[in-house]
């Protein structure tokens, strides 16, 4: 069905879909940010997680991530990062469909 944006944004937030095409922030730069995001009531995955069962469930999701984020030592962040998004993919939450560039000029 069609939304305007404002009941789209609600309507994606509370979960009242069954698929939901958005935009990504950006190239896939930034992991911490929009695999803490998920975490928080305003994300379209909020709603998603409450679902699922461990390891995806949202307070085992949640514990992860804050783990991931605190690490401090490269390799083991590494190890970290991989279980997490082994995980994601075997439930396959995303379904990336096309990407988009932002050219730079860099002088």
């Amino acid at each position: 069905r069609y939304l305007a944006k404002d009941p789209f944004n609600t309507a994606m937030t509370s979960g009242d879909y069954d698929l939901v095409f958005s935009e990504t922030w950006g190239a896939p730069y930034d992991p911490n940010s929009y695999a803490a995001s998920w975490t928080t009531p305003d994300e379209a995955h909020y709603p998603v997680m409450q679902t699922l069962d461990p390891p995806l469930d949202s307070e085992t999701f949640a514990a992860s991530i804050q783990s991931v984020l605190s690490e401090t030592d490269p390799a083991t962040r590494q190890d970290k990062w991989t279980a997490i998004l082994t995980d994601v993919h075997s439930e396959v939450l995303h379904l990336p469909l096309w990407g988009k560039r932002i050219p730079a000029v860099i002088n």
